[in-house]
């Protein structure tokens, strides 16, 4: 198995100094800087998207796990037709998703137009 690793940078953005809050505390905003970053409907979207995208990667999973399941068969029917309904049920899931993902931006369309 190949582990491989990845360095992680952050970046730290410099606290404000006591005389430019007159020692109060800034909580500093998670969600952007400007306020139209801050918007319920975009931060919905952003979950929802991510939710999505998340799904995506299962499914991609899923695809995996199927052609491995044929792979490993040696000619077993059971596991060759086990395999073969891992990949349809991942790709009737990938359908939904993209459906949903589809559904979720014309909706969001609509919102941010009336708005």
């Amino acid at each position: 198995m190949f582990i491989v690793s990845t360095p992680v940078y952050a970046v730290v953005a410099d606290p404000p100094t006591d005389a430019e809050t007159g020692g109060a505390t800034v909580l500093f905003n998670p969600l952007g800087k400007k306020a139209e970053d801050a918007d319920v409907s975009l931060v919905i979207g952003r979950i929802i998207k991510g939710v999505l995208g998340f799904t995506g990667v299962i499914a991609l999973a899923l695809f995996i796990w199927g052609g491995f399941q044929i792979f490993i068969s040696r000619g077993n029917k059971d596991m060759i037709d086990k395999g073969k309904k891992t990949i349809v049920y991942a790709t009737i899931g990938l359908a939904i998703i993209f459906a949903s993902y589809s559904l979720v931006a014309f909706v969001f369309k609509i919102v941010q137009s009336s708005t």
